[in-house]
């Protein structure tokens, strides 16, 4: 036997696992025989109205006593066993009938006697009763127990308890169920009405159209069929139940609404289909119309009802839309400037987007129309969508630009420095502004004017703007150069040296009728007339080749460098010569090295002993040693002197400078010693070359010095007064200062007290008297000296005032025929206040009512010292020829730390002079020219700092600017 025993389960498993029968499908008939021999017949037993309960068990199975054990199945044969039978069926093929009785003579295994005090039949399944039994019922474990209701359906047990078994048998098989139809005769109200009894617990129910409610309302006509169920899981199925009539209520099953597409238009209709229910139909719409196809509607809601033939009615409301008004405004923008970029701006809102715009051009997406003519009305049309439109008119207003006509085009040659650009066709006025530029020319007057001034070839571009409206235009003319230049030839850039400290250059051209001149960079004072030159200081010089028919000039520059650097020569003694040492070497490693160099040393007083062609040469004697350095390149030599002493017996000397008690030695001893040694007489000594010394008491002191080189020593004593006399001292002094600048009227008084007389003095001028007279202005010093050698010494400072200098000048010219003309000086400098004397005998300033002439000015200051300046050169002019002459006349920057350039334009051809002079009236440059207009450029580095003055003068004109140079 083969079985798997589970102990402490409700069930015991067999060896081959099934699923049990379905819940409530049919219980297959059998037929068997009990132990007592009698036939049992399922089907039989039950005949048409009882139900069956049937136990599955093993003699062996545990769970399976228990049951047996409980008595449920004794007190259902029992007490219902006019509703039931009961039939016990051990299924175990593997057990033998005798384990049915007890352990004796059981084969497989048993729990105890099952026959005993068991009721109902007892039958033991087995190849030859039953055979397929347990196959038919599906059995996996045991006990399984089935209840098979009288319709010959099998329901599991599940709890096994009685009450169940009751329920199962009393309640569920007793269950049954009736029901009342009620016709749909508007295919919405038919319904169907059950009525159940029995059954178990709660009922429930689930119809053939998918319900789950006892009854069937509100439906349409059909067939319609219900299975019924109770808690235990009974079911029966009732119907099916026929209700007469349609299948649904008359219904609109699609409607099709035209909505109105542009605003309060009778444009909207609504198309219905209708169906079901029972035809045919009538219509009855809100509006009175009887169709069902309504047209020209307007937006709104309309509501219709439609009857069927049995008088069945369904309602509905259809809405139909309609957009809000297209409404249109717009924005139009001016052409400015008459460039034809009017615009319109238009905004739509309304109807139904998207919008087309239309000016007359076509529609287009956008509502921006660009690129309109102005001075005229557009009538601007919207479209939306739906083809609804809206229309407005617009005004676009214009600006107009001015005419700007640059004049033809012009040459520019060597003729004219200046030439007039002639816009004169273009608009004027008031309210325009006017402006001329370049890139590549010059304008030199009349930027905003229609008729400049140009000063170089190149593009000009004339532009005027329209203040009231902004419009501007531009135009442009060419100057073309028609200048030919001659040709000109240059020598190559040379270098002068330490030789040829002069250079010829030479200058030529090609070109007959040529003039010839030289003329240096930042040197306005340097010109030079011909074909050649001799320079010797570096810089860049300008050959000038005039063609003295066009006027054209060529320039070339040589430049000419300077390699005049001489090389160092520097060099020193290692020690001296002495009696031991008797040869030094002298070191020159300090000086210029290299292959353009070489050496040579000389010397006239000393002895060279070697090398003197090297760095190192070794000498044997004292004196003075010559160093020649030359830089084979450039030829440069520089030389240096090395003093070589040498030590010879030394002699002792010293002096000295007293105050009081305290006093300062200094060593003046002969013979290069090397050492020394001082006896101060008061017991005390040092060793110091120069050292000072405090007495302790006054009285009389001999001081010895003793000095030693390698030659040997030597020894000097001197006796001293300490503190006895007054110490050496400059008691006064008494300083004149120089009155003048550059004066020679100073002087220095002095006064010595104390020391020992006589006094020696000694002057850093080299005088030796006591005092100096006819000085300049300057730092001077003195060395007094007393009989024992002491020394003081004492420094001065004369001054001197500033120079009188010319810090503003005004002249104004002589009107022909009266005495107009003036002269006004403003001076600084000297000591104030100033009286002057004019070379007329006048002594006022300003200077006036002058006549047409030269006048110089002698200035003295508060200390007589004079300054004369001029002469001042007053011209005539016709009244007011000054102003009509002279077009402009004007220095740019100003002031100026660099290049500065000075206009002049005047209204006619005619000669006159630049002159440009200092604050102290000495002139500094000078340019004279013809030519109406011109430009001179100078560089402000070629000048000292300060105050200078320019005046434009000629026979007929005289004007001056003050020019400050930083």
């Amino acid at each position: 036997m083969q079985k798997l025993l589970v102990f402490g389960l409700l069930f015991c498993v067999s060896f081959t696992l099934k699923a049990q029968l379905q819940e409530g499908s049919t219980a297959p008939d059998f037929t068997v025989q009990d132990i007592n021999g009698n036939s049992y017949s399922l089907y039989a037993m039950m005949g048409s109205n009882k139900a069956a309960c049937l136990d599955f068990s093993a003699t062996w199975c545990g769970p399976c006593w228990s049951f047996h054990q409980s008595g449920v199945l004794e007190s259902v044969y029992n007490n219902l066993s006019n509703e039931t039978t009961v039939v016990f069926l051990e299924s175990d093929w593997g057990t033998n009938t005798n384990c049915l009785y007890g352990p004796s003579g059981c084969v497989g295994g048993t729990q105890g006697n099952w026959v005993s005090g068991t009721p109902y039949p007892i039958a033991d399944l087995s190849l030859n009763n039953g055979p397929g039994v347990n196959n038919d019922y599906a059995i996996a474990y045991y006990p399984t127990l089935y209840v098979i209701s009288p319709d010959k359906r099998a329901w599991l047990i599940k709890t096994r308890t009685y009450n169940e078994y009751a329920n199962w048998i009393t309640k569920s098989f007793k269950m049954t169920a009736s029901a009342v139809v009620t016709n749909s005769t508007c295919g919405d109200n038919g319904k169907v009405v059950t009525t159940v009894t029995n059954g178990f617990g709660t009922i429930s129910y689930k119809w053939s159209n998918g319900a789950t409610t006892k009854d069937l309302t509100n439906i349409p006509g059909g067939t319609y069929s219900v299975t019924i169920s109770d808690l235990n899981g009974y079911y029966i199925e009732k119907g099916p139940y026929v209700v007469n009539g349609p299948s649904k209520r008359v219904d609109i099953t699609n409607a099709t609404l035209t909505h109105v597409k542009c605003f309060n238009e009778p444009t909207g209709n609504i198309a219905i289909l209708v169906d079901y229910g029972t035809p045919p139909y009538t219509y009855n719409w809100s509006n009175g119309d009887r169709t069902d196809n309504p047209l020209s509607l307007k937006a709104g809601s309309y509501t219709v009802t439609v009857t069927d033939n049995a008088a069945c009615t369904r309602v509905k409301t259809y809405t139909l839309t309609q957009p809000t008004d297209v409404t249109l405004s717009s924005v139009a923008g001016l052409e400015t400037c008459d460039s034809g970029n009017g615009f319109i701006s238009c905004k739509a809102s309304g109807g139904v987007p998207p919008y087309l715009f239309d000016i007359g051009l076509g529609n287009q997406g956008s509502n921006y129309f660009a690129d309109l003519e102005g001075d005229q009305y557009y009538t601007v049309t919207v479209t939306d969508n739906n083809g609804c439109f809206e229309t407005s008119r617009s005004f676009v207003g214009v600006t107009h630009k001015p005419i700007v006509n640059a004049g033809p085009d012009k040459n520019y040659d060597c003729l004219n420095d200046v030439i007039s650009l002639d816009g004169s066709q273009s608009s004027q006025g008031a309210n325009l502004i006017t402006l001329w530029t370049t890139r590549n020319g010059k304008i030199f007057s009349g930027q905003e004017s229609v008729t400049p001034e140009i000063s170089k070839p190149g593009t000009y571009l004339l532009k005027i703007t329209d203040a009231s409206n902004g419009c501007l235009d531009v135009d442009s003319t060419q100057v073309l150069d028609k200048r030919i230049y001659p040709n000109v030839v240059l020598d190559r850039d040379t270098s002068l040296n330490c030789v040829m400290k002069v250079y010829e250059a030479k200058g030529s051209s090609k070109d007959s009728q040529t003039k010839f001149s030289w003329k240096k960079v930042y040197d306005t004072l340097f010109y030079k007339e011909g074909s050649k030159i001799l320079v010797s200081d570096t810089g860049n010089y300008i050959f000038i080749v005039k063609d003295t028919i066009n006027l054209c000039v060529s320039k070339d520059t040589i430049e000419i460098k300077v390699d005049q650097e001489k090389p160092i020569a520097a060099a020193q003694a290692e020690k001296d010569v002495s009696c031991i040492n008797t040869e030094v070497i002298i070191d020159a490693s300090q000086s210029s090295q290299g292959g353009n160099f070489i050496y040579q040393w000389q010397s006239v007083t000393g002895n060279i002993k070697s090398g003197a062609q090297t760095l190192y040469p070794v000498v044997d004697k004292g004196g003075d040693y010559h160093l020649n350095v030359k830089n084979i390149k450039n030829l440069c030599e520089s030389d240096a002197t090395v003093l070589v002493y040498q030590q010879t017996e030394p002699i002792a000397l010293f002096d000295q400078s007293i105050d009081g008690l305290k006093l300062q030695f200094n060593d003046q001893s002969n013979g290069l010693p090397t050492s020394w040694n001082w006896n101060f007489g008061d017991g005390t000594t040092s060793i110091i070359q120069n050292p000072q010394h405090v007495f302790a008491k006054e009285g009389e002191f001999e001081v010895c010095l003793t000095v030693t080189n390698d030659c040997g020593q030597n020894i000097k004593c001197a006796k001293l007064l300490i503190g006895i006399s007054a110490p050496l001292s400059l008691a006064s002094y008494e300083i004149q200062h120089v009155s003048c600048f550059e004066g020679t009227d100073g002087s220095i008084k002095i006064n010595i007290q104390g020391g020992v007389p006589p006094y020696r003095y000694l002057w850093n001028n080299t005088m030796q008297t006591k005092d100096l007279f006819q000085l300049q202005a300057g730092n001077y010093s003195v060395e007094v000296t007393d009989a024992q050698g002491t020394k003081i010494t004492k420094g001065f400072l004369i001054k001197e005032p500033q120079a009188i200098t010319l810090k503003d000048l005004t002249i104004i010219p002589s009107v022909a025929g009266l005495n107009t003309g003036s002269i006004e000086l403003k001076l600084e400098g000297g000591v104030p206040q100033y009286t002057y004397k004019w070379s007329n005998g006048q002594d006022t300033n300003p200077l006036q009512n002058l006549a047409v002439g030269e006048y110089s000015c002698s200035v003295t200051d508060a200390n007589q010292c004079v300054k004369t300046f001029g002469p001042f050169e007053i011209k005539e002019v016709t009244a007011n020829i000054e102003n009509q002459l002279i077009k402009l006349f004007k220095i740019e920057p100003n002031p100026v730390s660099e290049v500065f350039a000075i206009h002049v334009s005047l209204t006619q051809s005619t000669p006159y002079q630049l002159r440009m002079i200092n604050s102290y009236g000495t002139q500094v440059w000078l340019n004279r020219q013809n030519n109406s207009k011109a430009i001179f450029e100078l560089d402000a580095n070629q000048f000292a700092s300060g105050i200078y003055f320019i005046t434009l003068s000629s026979e007929d004109i005289a004007q001056t600017i003050k020019l400050v140079i930083r």
